[in-house]
C-alpha cells in the first residue's frame, strides 16, 4: 500500500510538471508562429502543426500521465471492493458458525454468551486483520483487555449455578465460566495456528483477573458448596 501510494504521488508530480512544460511549450510555438503569415488552407494548417512537432514527445507524454492516475485510483476501488465484498462473505460464515455454536452452550453460563453475542461484529474485525491466529503474547494480552477484561466479573456474577450459593465462590483456583469462556474463543479462531502457549496465556489473563477481583476462599469449602450446588441442580433435572 505504501509503495502504491508513492507510486501514485509521484506520477502525480509528473503530470504537473509535464503538463506546465506542454503549457510552456505551446506558448513559445505559438509566439514562433506569429511571426509568419499564415494563410487558410491545407498548407497553412500544416505548417501550423509543424510548430508543435519539435514538442510532439512532450505532448504525447503529458497526455499519457494524465490518465494514469485515475487508472490506479480506479483499480484500488475495484480491488478494495472485492476485497470488502470477500470480507463481508466470510464475515457471514465466521457469525453463523459461531453464533450457532454459542447457542449450544450449557446455560449456566447464558449471560455470557448473550454479552459475546453483542460484540461478535468487533471480534470478527479484530480476527479478521490477524487471520484469526494469535501470534504472541502480547496479541493475546492486547484482544484480553480490549474486549473482555472489563467483562469477567460479570461472567463469573452471572455464572447461574453460582448465583444460586449465599457468597462468593469464585477464586483465583476456581472459575465457574472459565471452560464456556475458553470454548467459546476456540470456536473464533484456527487454533493450531496460534503458537503454543496461545491457551495457557490467556487462562493466566481470564484468572489473573479473578483474582482482582476476588479474595481468596477455603477451598475445601468451595469445593463442598459447588459439588452440592450440581447435585442440586442435577437432582432438579431429573
Amino acid at each position: 500500500m505504501k509503495v502504491t501510494q508513492k507510486l501514485k504521488q509521484l506520477i502525480l508530480i509528473l503530470q504537473w510538471l509535464f503538463l506546465l512544460l506542454s503549457i510552456t511549450a505551446i506558448i513559445f510555438a505559438l509566439i514562433d508562429g506569429s511571426k509568419f503569415n499564415f494563410d487558410f488552407s491545407s498548407q497553412g494548417f500544416q505548417a501550423f502543426l509543424d510548430l508543435f512537432r519539435p514538442y510532439s514527445i512532450l505532448f504525447t507524454a503529458t497526455f499519457i500521465l494524465i490518465p494514469v492516475n485515475l487508472t490506479i485510483e480506479k483499480i484500488e476501488l475495484t480491488r478494495d471492493s472485492n476485497k470488502t465484498t470477500l470480507k463481508e462473505n466470510r464475515k457471514t460464515i465466521w457469525l453463523q458458525s459461531v453464533k450457532e455454536y454459542l447457542n449450544e452452550v450449557t446455560p449456566e453460563n447464558s449471560e455470557m454468551i448473550k454479552l459475546i453475542n453483542k460484540d461478535l461484529d468487533n471480534i470478527f474485525d479484530y480476527l479478521y486483520e490477524i487471520k484469526y491466529k494469535f501470534s504472541s503474547k502480547s496479541e493475546t494480552k492486547h484482544f484480553f483487555e480490549r474486549f473482555f477484561i472489563d467483562k469477567i466479573q460479570f461472567f463469573e456474577e452471572m455464572n447461574s449455578i453460582k448465583g444460586q450459593c449465599s457468597f462468593n465462590t469464585t477464586n483465583e483456583k476456581y472459575s465457574l465460566a472459565w471452560d464456556t469462556f475458553r470454548s467459546a474463543i476456540l470456536r473464533m479462531i484456527v487454533e493450531k495456528d496460534c503458537y503454543s502457549g496461545f491457551i495457557l496465556n490467556l487462562k493466566e489473563l481470564y484468572i489473573g483477573e479473578v483474582k482482582n477481583k476476588y479474595k481468596k476462599l477455603d477451598i475445601e469449602l468451595f469445593e463442598l458448596l459447588f459439588n452440592a450446588q450440581l447435585k442440586k441442580m442435577q437432582y432438579q433435572d431429573n
